[in-house]
């Protein structure tokens, strides 16, 4: 299920992500393969997302993600401006790179796939619209939606 290789590096105040194979959708167990009643969130974002722009980005963001991400942790907890590209950071890009990559030879990762990757290009593999997914049990509450509705001031 969880086929999206992944690795990072991170110190007191910086975080590299390598997304080791980003033409492959980011999926897992909580988008792919619910419990009823269990994220159910994520339907409804997936829904909205096909209205509302704001969703749209967020959706993509979670299932498109660029080869590196840097972020500042201290300054950026929920990991929203990625830095990776900024010609600021290049050397330090660099030496989390090369960190990293030491790293990966030492515990002789050899970055293989476990299952089936799911191509960005292939949606019918990974997204939701193509999946049916447990129904929700009545008391979960629309969560998602209550939360959207009161940031754009509803």
């Amino acid at each position: 299920m969880n086929v999206y290789p992944i690795r990072s590096v991170r110190t007191r105040e910086w975080k590299l992500i390598h997304n080791l194979r980003p033409e492959l959708a980011f999926t897992n167990h909580s988008d792919l393969l619910r419990k009823p009643g269990a994220g159910a969130f994520w339907g409804e974002w997936v829904e909205l997302a096909k209205t509302d722009a704001r969703a749209k980005r967020i959706v993509d963001r979670y299932y498109r993600r660029p080869e590196f991400e840097l972020y500042r942790v201290g300054e950026d907890k929920w990991e929203e401006s990625n830095l990776a590209e900024d010609p600021e950071h290049a050397a330090l890009v660099s030496r989390l790179k090369a960190e990293l990559a030491g790293w990966m030879k030492e515990q002789g990762d050899t970055t293989r796939l476990i299952d089936e990757p799911r191509p960005l290009n292939r949606p019918e593999t990974w997204h939701p619209d193509y999946f049916v997914q447990p129904a929700a049990t009545a008391d979960v509450p629309s969560w998602t939606a209550t939360a959207l509705s009161r940031r754009q001031g509803g």
